[in-house]
Parts: C-alpha cells; structure tokens; sequence
C-alpha cells in the first residue's frame, strides 16, 4: 500500500469484520490480463499458420509481356517490316530431316525483321513419300515479347472439314478418312505447331511431332 493510504471495511450491523485481507492491486491484474491476452495471440497466430499452410497454395500471377499481333494469316507482326527467306534456317532443316522419315520437303520459309535479324515466323512443309496424302507443316512463330511460360506439347484432334465436292472416301475398297492432327507447344516467346494430315490408312508421326515440338531449336 501506498503510504498515507487507509482501508476502511464498512460492516453491515450484527456482523463482525473478517479481519485485514488483501487486494489485488491494479497494476497485479493488468499484469495477469496481459499475460492472458499474449498466450491469446499467440494461439491465434499458431492458428493462423496452420490454416494457411493446410490451405491451398495460391497460384503466382504470370510474367508480365508484351504480345506480337499478327493479323489474319499474316507472317509478320504489325508495324513490323519482314524480309522474306524461301528455305528455313539450318537448325529447323536438321531437326525435320533427323524425325520424319520417309517424308520430303515441299516448302517453307522464314520472315524477319532485316534491320535486326529479329526471325518471327519460320515454316517448314513436307509429304509423306510412301503416300503423298500425308503432310506435316512445322511452324515456329514469335509471338511475344519476353515471358517464361511454357506448356505442352499437348495433341489436338482436328474435325475433318466438309466438302460435297471431294471424291467418295472408298478406293478399291478400302475406307480412307483424313485425320487433321495439330501438335502445340508453348516455348517462352514462342508458339511452336506440328500439324499432321493423313488418311486412316497411314500412320501418322506423332512421336516425332511431339518430340520435335518440344526439342525444336528455335531462331534467334
């Protein structure tokens, strides 16, 4: 107690005092108060933590880039001048020739920017040999900025497009049906395709698009 502090007990009549007792001071109960609300905290933060961990995890936003816009079938991005190269670059001639067997080259091309160097669209086509109905198109098209995002390559089965004025499906009793088979994958700033074509009769090579979608070299 404080000095010069008095506490005085006032007893209803009849009753007799209990005698001197001891009160908590404020400052004991503020202290146990806070104690109190500390250990409270804590239990929430514990608590918080698990919740968060057992959670699940929240995606990360994806790279900021710029996109090319190309319009329609062009081969060149807009605003941008290309020059116009009638046999693709060494790197995509290997890997087609190394993968598709029994197959030749029938086209292709590559469209750069002639003040930088910067290639946009590269392509190269081809048939099957053995049967000419089978075609591959390889195409490598810049259509970003910068960005790390990759997926694939994944395989996509096309409908066969209507025309009323193709010839019957049946030769000499065999069914053919074309297939269109499109094989995509996202490399950084590039968009890479594998697009297969060929009758129910001939095996179409999906190993070797799948692996040349995802190995290709791409330009610089």
């Amino acid at each position: 107690m404080a000095d010069g502090l008095d506490i005085v007990e006032f007893v209803p009549e009849g009753l007799e005092p209990d005698g001197d007792e001891e009160l908590p001071t404020p400052r004991a109960r503020s202290r146990l108060a806070g104690r109190r609300l500390w250990n409270a905290a804590v239990a929430v933060a514990v608590l918080g933590g698990i919740l968060v961990a057992d959670g699940p995890a929240r995606p990360r936003p994806p790279a900021t880039s710029v996109p090319y816009l190309y319009r329609g079938g062009s081969h060149c991005p807009m605003g941008i001048r290309c020059q116009v190269e009638t046999r693709p670059r060494q790197g995509l001639w290997a890997s087609y020739n190394r993968l598709f067997v029994d197959t030749t080259a029938t086209g292709g091309g590559v469209w750069y920017e002639a003040a930088s160097g910067v290639v946009y669209v590269q392509e190269l086509d081809a048939a099957g040999i053995s049967d000419p109905a089978l075609t591959i198109s390889l195409r490598e098209q810049r259509i970003d900025r910068g960005g790390s995002i990759a997926f694939g390559p994944t395989i996509d089965f096309l409908p066969r497009p209507r025309d009323d004025a193709a010839p019957s499906p049946w030769r000499r009793g065999v069914l053919r049906i074309q297939r269109y088979v499109v094989v995509v994958g996202r490399r950084g700033p590039w968009l890479v395709t594998a697009t297969l074509s060929g009758p129910n009769t001939v095996l179409l090579p999906f190993d070797a698009a799948l692996y040349w979608v995802a190995n290709a070299p791409l330009p610089e």
